[in-house]
């Protein structure tokens, strides 16, 4: 089996959650687990992963973490979500970005 990695990601977007019904082998009783998709910029790639019902308070769109992935043969799941401080600056090139015009700057007042 892979070895998790982890990726340094803006949160792009995050997807509904989805409830899965399943048999608990442990019990085996009726049981649900749930998981919802997390879009996020990667460098310059855009990619989804999923992740476990609980971790959806964690993450913002916009905001910039470190993911911990799990790679399995159908997707690679979040097992772990940790925050980033952007790097200064970053908010002004994102404005930039998308198309605002930085204009004012900042003056400071003599003292007398």
């Amino acid at each position: 089996m892979p070895e998790n990695y982890r990726v340094e990601a803006t949160v792009i977007s995050l997807g509904d959650i989805e409830q899965i019904n399943f048999i608990s082998k442990k019990t085996g009783q009726p049981d649900v687990f749930t998981k919802f998709k997390v879009e996020c910029q990667v460098g310059d790639e855009s990619i989804t992963y999923e992740a476990n019902g609980f971790h959806r308070s964690k993450p913002e769109v916009g905001g910039h973490y470190a993911l911990e992935i799990q790679p399995s043969d159908y997707t690679h799941n979040i097992r772990k979500i940790e925050p980033i401080q952007a790097p200064a600056g970053h908010l002004v090139r994102a404005a930039e970005a998308m198309g605002a015009v930085i204009t004012e700057e900042a003056t400071i007042a003599p003292q007398p």
